[in-house]
């Protein structure tokens, strides 16, 4: 019989510990989601009426979560392919080319990183306003696109540090040019690093809701703004256990896209991580 060190024993254990702090929560969401609006103020952890898948038929179809679920993925794939492609060119102009005050270009990348959105809401709103896309999609693409490149940026800059400038030489070498460096020797080797990137900005992006309860209206409206006006509906109705049931919906493409990509994250923090 196998006999484990105490210390590892004890690892194991606050590391299940944590675990469950951390999945408690989640779990506790979906059985109250799947509860009767009856039993929802009762002490048990379980739904004792049977599943109530219904409570997600209505937040899905009756209350028009499909659309909004649209609108979000049509905002936040938009924005965060666009993000990306745009980091991409950035990051190599930044870190692959030889330029004056490039440092001071990435000083300048950071200090936007930790600017509030609120600062520049006024002047974002007024622009859009007077260029005529206020309320349209675009009002939300363009912020968010601008909200993805500096993470985006930033998670590339240790990537292509570590990488051989050799493999620009050798490609210019033969004749490439830098979209073609860029396209054809630096972005197969980027993929799980753009893929980490990729999964962070959709989560912020997806998860937004201050922007999207101001740029647009009703009809664009996405996941979180209709969320909240779920929650207020569903508290008025006395069917509390539906709004948990949207609140569920909201997330679970999160989890499918982390699920998918789970491989490209852990490989893109490596990549980006090791240094030698």
């Amino acid at each position: 019989m196998r006999r484990y060190h105490p210390l590892t024993v004890v690892k194991h254990l606050v590391l299940c510990l944590l675990s469950l702090a951390f999945a408690g929560p989640f779990v506790w969401v979906i059985a109250t989601s799947l509860k009767a609006s009856s039993e929802f103020f009762s002490p048990n952890f379980l739904p004792m009426d049977g599943l109530q898948w219904e409570n997600y038929t209505q937040a899905f179809v009756t209350y028009g979560l499909a659309h909004n679920y649209f609108n979000s993925l049509t905002v936040t794939v938009a924005a965060v392919g666009l993000g990306l492609a745009i980091a991409l060119l950035a990051a190599y102009g930044m870190f692959r080319l030889r330029f004056r005050f490039r440092n001071t270009v990435f000083v300048a990348l950071v200090v936007v990183m930790m600017m509030p959105p609120q600062l520049t809401l006024i002047s974002q709103f007024l622009l859009f306003q007077k260029s005529g896309i206020l309320y349209s999609p675009l009002a939300l693409i363009l912020p968010y696109t601008l909200g993805v490149l500096p993470l985006s940026v930033f998670i590339l800059r240790s990537f292509f540090k570590e990488l051989p400038i050799d493999l620009d030489h050798a490609a210019r070498m033969d004749g490439a040019t830098d979209l073609q460096i860029v396209r054809l020797v630096l972005l197969p080797l980027s993929v799980p690093v753009l893929a980490t990137a990729g999964i962070l900005t959709f989560i912020q992006t997806w998860n937004e809701f201050l922007l999207a309860s101001i740029f647009v209206r009703s009809d664009w409206a996405t996941i979180p703004v209709a969320v909240a006006n779920i929650n207020n509906i569903a508290t008025q109705d006395g069917n509390q256990p539906m709004k948990f049931a949207a609140v569920v919906l909201s997330f679970l493409p999160l989890f499918v896209l982390f699920l998918f990509l789970q491989r490209f994250f852990v490989k893109g923090l490596a990549s980006g991580g090791v240094k030698g």
